[in-house]
């Protein structure tokens, strides 16, 4: 069982790839990187084991140079990456919940996340989906995380705190996911409002979400003249 995945180690300084693929150019490129990360130059490729004097030099051998990919939506408090198969296995099993609805969903969530909690906390399980991204080349997401009567705001400040362990690596945009609603009925949903309030003034460069405000919440009006008197508050 991992206790969180690390942040990758940061090798030498990349200042030249040669021979690489970029969209928009017929034929291979060199392209030059300055020390800040950023694309300096894109020239035709010299065809010679040419060396940069700055960084390290790496031949791309054709291969499509891309920017880092982005994922918009990700919920590391709720992955359960970094346990065994089998584990999840009983997790998923033991809320004894069906699955078929949206409030299904939510409420099988709920049920399994002291078991979870209990094998590996929120901000272990989030290191793990962030070096998981950082792994495949997605340095940048959206990351949701739970407020509710439940975890107050204890899942925004676990997913903050694996964020800033991969600060430099993965750039998180934190939200503040008010899974149960905001101003309705479901379990969970009771002194949110409040809750979202804080938030914004716990984590100041925060993003509000939600849930559908009639499935959810049976409250269309209500729910989006809170959201916009937060946003007054930004």
């Amino acid at each position: 069982m991992h206790a969180g995945g690390d942040p990758p180690r940061l090798g030498p300084r990349i200042a030249l790839l040669r021979n690489a693929r970029v969209l928009g150019q017929p034929s291979l490129v060199d392209v030059q990187i300055t020390t800040e990360g950023l694309v300096g130059a894109v020239q035709p490729a010299a065809g010679r084991p040419e060396k940069s004097q700055n960084g390290l030099t790496v031949d791309a051998a054709g291969a499509l140079v891309l920017p880092a990919l982005l994922d918009g939506h990700v919920h590391p408090d709720k992955t359960l990456l970094g346990l065994p198969p089998h584990v999840v296995d009983r997790l998923l099993s033991s809320s004894g919940l069906p699955a078929a609805t949206v409030q299904d969903r939510i409420a099988r969530e709920i049920a399994v996340r002291p078991a979870a909690d209990a094998e590996l906390s929120v901000e272990g399980r989030a290191r793990n989906m962030l070096a998981a991204c950082a792994a495949k080349g997605t340095l940048r997401v959206r990351a949701h995380a739970d407020v509710d009567s439940h975890t107050g705001l204890e899942n925004l400040r676990a997913v903050r705190r694996a964020a800033d362990a991969f600060r430099g690596v993965v750039d998180v945009q934190l939200v503040a996911f008010p899974q149960s609603g905001v101003c309705g009925s479901q379990p969970g949903a009771e002194g949110v409002p409040s809750l979202l309030r804080a938030a914004l003034t716990e984590f100041p460069d925060l993003v509000i979400g939600g849930l559908d405000p009639i499935a959810i919440d049976g409250a269309l009006d209500a729910q989006l003249d809170l959201v916009l008197e937060l946003a007054a508050l930004v």
